[in-house]
């Protein structure tokens, strides 16, 4: 038994020491592990069966445990190495598929430095000269400095800055002998990335190539033939040779494969290179991977030359339990995804990124993550973020992937996935891509790219939101706060307010630690930190809404907070902005009078009184006039209908009084207001400072317009010599008030719209021709004409006075015995005519002017008084005949002869009055069709 414990005790030794060298030597040596392990269990388990040591079985099986999770350690290993980052280590200097790395103050916790670099000094030969020269390299930046080099090469003999190269922002330079060369980048440059670059020289021509792509040709002023007797410099910019540093012109990040021919390169070839092609080894002048380079204070390493050209998503863990649905909002808003591993490397990466979080990440059981993906139907699983079906899964064996309770994913700490259920709560992992980063808004930054922040996984903390240039947003544990830190000075800037333990993200308050932008320290600011576009709108919980959704009078935010701080006038609190009219546009006519256009639209006349003379109408009257005085914001789309303002909005701003001159009595009423900017032109674009985002309008580029509605009662002479044939003219006349900055310094434009909206057919009138008359220069009149309907003039008075007059007429025909019929017909046809005459006078205005209607009645009244006089004058042509009756029965008398009407009856009845009746008719019609 002794014997046994002591060779299980060595045996266990030795195989702690292969896993020691394993971990040392790398993927390759993991299975020696694996190998050894099996064969030390099978030398033990046949020395326990020979009885040698008596090794019981039931010590055999404990034994098992142990023999996995030395096989899982050595799987890890052989991840492990497979997957090192090229700069944290691994691989070795003959391995052919590697290339060498220099890295240069990588560390951004520590302030820029001039100490670090590498140095390679060609021979002092000053006849080793060269007529062309091709200089490319690698280039990966964590952080970006003022001026950010690439290379610096200075020849010996003049001790000039012979050739320099970097870029600043997104533009690269080239330093050659004094001059400078500079043309865009394509694309900018990103952190974490890397780029290609190749510089071609000879005596005519300097090209450069980014990313295999010529993007600048011109000239270079170097001395040719070029001396190759200098000093290479990677790290630093040199004023001299090997030396004069200047820590703004540095380079923080990673070069490789840089080389040096003394020929051009054929294009081809650099675009081999910027694909990971090896490269010639013709005409070599220097290389990183062969040269022997000085290095001061750099690290070396070694990677796979194929990763250079490999962009693989990074992961930040969230080290908090939230719902997937929360997770999928924080990833989104941190311009990430929610992590879902594309391959075993990745998902072997991704494990060990959760790892140091197990006992954070619900920590009594095995699953920690959720994972970007769904189950749609029993056995299909589909990525959150695209909706398609996943190419790589790494589920247990034994879990089940068709249940509809258990539609989720979540990464276990062994790195398989496992089923579980959406409401759960789980920790998050966000992938983001390289080019990805968020800004920052509200400070003075004096370059967009110091706005911009990238995230960063922390190994055991939570992620940390690094800036382009050098800044970083951190929660301090201590404090239990977020702050903003500059590592270069080691001072806090800042800290959110409100934040608590939620992230730093979309709209917050920030308070200043130190003086900056102007304000002490402890001054209170908002600033924003979000994903969104210069021209998009931050919500307050980070996401981000399109500029129209911005105070649209809809809640687009989760948060409601689109529609907060809406104000869309920007002016002074002077008094007298709003009581002195603005200054005219600059170039119009009259340079010190304000021009309003007008607008007039009469929507229907709504009561035309023939007796008080007076019109009861509703207008509508719009004033446009622009005041650059003020700014304006959230007018929306330039050409649309333009922005309702609001009675404080209105309220800061000058407004027109107005007023009718010809109104009838006291009968002015408004019936609505509407007060609206419509902007002419886009607004400026907000700065990359801008927290808002919110778009500026000049007002010179804002019109203004002011439309009120009235109802008015505006007197109208009539003119009713023509009644019912009349035309009446009308108008509507509307002033500037003086209180207004009428006057001297406002005017209404003689260029007017106006129209008539309303029916054309009333009840006793026709609107027509209605237009803009000539009134005073601060007035617009609009003229109209009233016809009126004769129809039912024709049918209530023509007709039934013809009608009585042809009674009257006919009581001519009556037998002259007849007195009592002809006189009581005759005199009713007068009286019911007069009665017909008074109602009608009662209805028109009373005037001393005669009217063609009177003319009419006139003349038929005279008719049939002169019928009447007639009936009274006219008598028997033969005398009465008394009769005295004799009854003679055998000789009857024949009865008495009636007596006939006399002549002048006979005249007046069958061609007096009808000739004077067609007489009149004919004169009077005349008449009235002249009019």
């Amino acid at each position: 038994m002794r014997v046994g414990g002591e060779a299980g005790l060595a045996g266990w030794e030795a195989l702690r020491r292969r896993r020691d060298r394993a971990a040392s030597w790398g993927a390759k040596d993991s299975c020696s592990l694996a190998l050894g392990s099996l064969r030390f269990y099978g030398m033990m388990a046949h020395r326990g069966c020979c009885g040698c040591s008596r090794l019981s079985l039931r010590q055999s099986v404990s034994l098992l445990p142990l023999l996995f999770l030395i096989l899982l350690r050595a799987t890890e290993i052989s991840s492990d190495d497979a997957t090192k980052s090229p700069v944290e280590g691994g691989g070795s200097e003959g391995d052919e598929s590697r290339v060498k790395v220099y890295s240069f103050q990588r560390d951004t916790t520590k302030a820029v430095t001039e100490e670090v670099f590498v140095r390679y000094n060609f021979s002092r030969d000053p006849t080793a000269t060269t007529d062309a020269l091709t200089v490319c390299y690698w280039v990966r930046f964590v952080v970006f400095v003022e001026n950010n080099v690439h290379f610096s090469y200075t020849a010996f003999a003049d001790n000039l800055d012979c050739i320099s190269v970097g870029h600043r922002e997104d533009l690269f330079f080239l330093w050659s002998i004094n001059t400078v060369a500079e043309g865009a980048l394509p694309g900018g440059v990103m952190p974490e990335v890397w780029y290609h670059a190749c510089h071609l020289f000879d005596s005519q021509r300097y090209s450069f190539y980014w990313q295999g792509e010529e993007v600048f040709s011109g000239q270079a002023q170097c001395r040719w033939p070029f001396l190759l007797n200098g000093t290479v410099v990677l790290g630093q910019e040199q004023d001299h040779v090997g030396g004069g540093f200047d820590g703004t012109q540095v380079t923080r990040g990673d070069i490789t494969q840089v080389y040096m021919w003394g020929r051009l390169l054929e294009p081809a070839t650099v675009r081999r290179l910027a694909s990971c092609g090896t490269a010639p080894a013709h005409d070599i002048l220097f290389s990183t991977e062969t040269s022997q380079m000085e290095v001061f204070g750099a690290q070396e390493d070694w990677l796979p030359r194929s990763s250079l050209c490999r962009e693989q998503p990074f992961f930040a863990i969230l080290p908090e339990e939230r719902s997937l649905q929360a997770s999928l909002q924080v990833c989104q808003v941190m311009d990430g995804s929610l992590a879902l591993p594309t391959s075993p490397e990745e998902n072997s990466r991704l494990t060990r990124q959760m790892t140091p979080f197990s006992d954070v990440c619900v920590p009594t059981a095995m699953w920690k993550l959720w994972l970007g993906t769904q189950m749609t139907t029993p056995g299909r699983w589909e990525g959150l973020r695209d909706a398609e079906p996943i190419t790589y899964q790494n589920f247990r064996p034994s879990s089940s992937t068709n249940s509809s309770v258990f539609s989720c994913a979540e990464l276990r700490l062994d790195g398989y996935w496992e089923p579980d259920y959406c409401k759960s709560k789980r920790c998050t992992a966000c992938s983001f891509v390289r080019t990805s980063f968020l800004l920052f808004r509200g400070l003075c930054f004096d370059k967009e790219l110091e706005t911009r922040f990238r995230v960063v996984g922390s190994p055991e903390q939570r992620p940390v939101f690094w800036s382009h240039q050098g800044l970083l947003i951190a929660w301090s544990d201590s404090l239990r706060r977020w702050q903003m830190e500059d590592p270069n000075i080691n001072a806090t800037l800042m800290w959110g307010l409100g934040v608590g333990s939620d992230y730093p993200l979309g709209r917050r308050l920030w308070r200043l630690a130190r003086e900056m932008c102007g304000q002490p320290a402890g001054h209170t600011l908002h600033a924003s930190l979000s994903s969104c576009a210069t021209e998009e709108f931050t919500c307050s919980t980070g996401e981000c809404i399109a500029p129209h959704l911005r105070c649209n009078f809809h809640y687009d935010c989760p948060d409601h907070s689109d529609e907060a701080s809406c104000a869309v006038v920007e002016a002074s609190n002077d008094a007298l902005l709003k009581q002195v009219p603005p200054p005219p546009p600059m170039g119009s006519p009259q340079d010190d009078i304000l021009q309003l256009q007008p607008s007039m639209t009469l929507t229907r006349v709504a009561e035309v009184n023939d007796l008080s003379m007076s019109i009861t109408l509703e207008f509508k009257l719009t004033l446009t006039w622009s005041d650059p005085r003020v700014n304006f914001r959230h007018l929306g789309v330039a050409g649309d209908k333009g922005t309702m303002l609001t009675e404080e909005d209105g309220g800061r701003l000058w407004r027109p009084l107005l007023r009718v001159a010809n109104l009838d009595g006291n009968s002015l009423k408004e019936l609505g207001r509407r007060f609206q900017a419509k902007a002419i032109a886009p607004p400026t674009q907000p700065t990359f400072n801008d927290v808002d985002t919110d778009g500026i309008y000049e007002g010179r580029y804002v019109h203004l317009h002011l439309t009120q509605r009235f109802l008015a009662r505006v007197a109208c002479y009539l003119e009713l010599y023509s009644y019912p044939f009349d035309q009446q003219q009308c108008a509507v006349e509307v002033q500037l008030a003086p209180e207004s900055g009428g006057g001297a310094a406002v005017r209404i434009s003689p260029m007017a719209e106006v129209k008539y909206t309303g029916p054309e057919t009333l009840a006793m009138y026709t609107v027509k021709h209605v237009q803009r008359a000539n009134a005073t220069e601060n007035s617009l009149r609009v003229e109209f004409e009233l016809h009126r309907r004769q129809g039912v003039i024709m049918l209530s008075t023509f007709l039934p006075s013809g009608l009585l007059l042809l009674v009257s007429w006919a009581t001519l025909f009556v037998k002259i015995s007849e007195l009592n019929v002809r006189a009581i017909m005759s005199l009713t046809t007068l009286l019911v005519l007069y009665t017909l005459f008074a109602n009608m006078s009662r209805s028109l205005p009373a005037t001393a002017s005669i009217k063609l209607i009177d003319v009419w009645f006139f003349f038929i009244i005279f008719l049939l008084f002169t019928n009447i006089v007639v009936h009274i004058c006219v008598r028997p042509t033969t005398p009465p005949i008394t009769e005295v009756k004799v009854f003679v029965p055998t000789h009857p008398e024949p009865a008495p002869r009636v007596p006939e009407a006399p002549r002048l009856l006979r005249w007046y009845r069958l061609v007096i009055l009808p000739v004077l009746v067609v007489l009149f008719n004919l004169m009077f019609w005349l008449v009235v069709l002249t009019q």
